[in-house]
């Protein structure tokens, strides 16, 4: 800006004060950084600057001379957000003082083609800021949708193997469906054939039942004992009727047996008597003995069994 005369900001009281309040904050800033351990020229060495233009940008000149560019303001934030924990409200009024205070000194009559080009400057640094802001918000909104996408392929590819073990899980129950019919309609048949010969076995066991009832002279239907019977139950009746006789036909011979015995018993005693009748005494003579008349004419000893009909009565 040397060799150029600058226009003076006292023709524009608003300009002039705003300027002074200006280059008052950043005074109050530095000394803030000074407290947090950064020096004016520690500051100038960081960001490439000299001391002196450090030393002239705070200084409140009255032909608006030195003013700080957008650059070194934001230069200037970053170091007290980092170092004295400023927050953000209170760096965007810093900002917002800076912004304000070019534009007055781009309203006067004659401003000066630097301040216009610093203010055209801060326009596009807000602008790449906004866009910049914008961004980064639309690279999050776009990690997020790759990410979504990505679970969403994720999902879809173990959707297709649900959907593939679903398929292959219903073609196994299909087949296996299948199979079952056809083992139920063998066990139909199967079961149709055994209740065929089932039934053959029945009408042959019934036509020999009633074979053995014409036999022992039972009629068709009737139980031997006047009660009507089933065609299955014949066979028994006669096996009963059958038992039934041999146990009476035993009792007959068991009495029979006894009542020989019984005779026996009795002709031993008779004959004992006899013999003790019939001995003679001393001195008499000898018996004579039977003649065959005589023993024929003796009653037989063997008693006559009767029939068992007369012996139960």
């Amino acid at each position: 800006m040397s060799g150029q005369e600058l226009s003076t900001v006292g023709k524009d009281d608003d300009a002039h004060e705003k300027h002074l309040a200006f280059k008052e904050m950043l005074r109050d800033r530095f000394q803030m950084l000074r407290d947090s351990g950064l020096s004016q020229n520690q500051f100038a060495t960081k960001y490439g600057y000299t001391s002196g233009r450090v030393s002239n940008t705070l200084r409140a000149n009255a032909d608006g001379t030195y003013f700080p560019r957008i650059k070194m303001i934001e230069e200037l934030c970053r170091e007290l957000a980092e170092r004295c924990h400023v927050q953000d409200a209170a760096l965007v009024v810093l900002r917002q003082r800076h912004r304000e205070t070019l534009e007055a000194l781009c309203a006067v009559d004659k401003p000066h083609h630097i301040h216009q080009t610093m203010l055209a400057e801060l326009y596009h640094a807000e602008v790449v800021a906004e866009l910049t802001a914008k961004v980064s918000s639309d690279q999050l909104a776009l990690s997020h949708a790759i990410a979504e996408r990505d679970t969403l392929r994720e999902d879809r590819d173990d959707q297709r193997q649900r959907t593939h073990a679903l398929s292959a899980r219903i073609e196994q129950l299909q087949r296996d469906l299948n199979s079952a019919k056809a083992g139920k309609q063998q066990a139909i048949l199967q079961r149709d054939r055994a209740s065929a010969e089932l039934d053959r076995f029945e009408s042959h066991e019934a036509a020999a039942d009633r074979r053995s009832g014409a036999e022992l002279g039972v009629s068709h239907g009737e139980h031997p004992f006047g009660g009507a019977r089933p065609n299955g139950s014949r066979m028994r009746s006669t096996r009963f009727m059958a038992a039934v006789a041999v146990v009476f036909g035993a009792l007959a011979m068991y009495g029979a047996a006894q009542l020989l015995e019984d005779a026996d018993q009795e002709g031993g005693t008779s004959d004992q008597g006899k013999s003790v009748t019939s001995t003679p005494p001393a001195g008499s003579s000898a018996p004579h003995e039977n003649t065959p008349t005589q023993e024929a004419s003796k009653p037989s000893k063997v008693p006559t069994t009767p029939p068992p009909h007369q012996r139960w009565t």
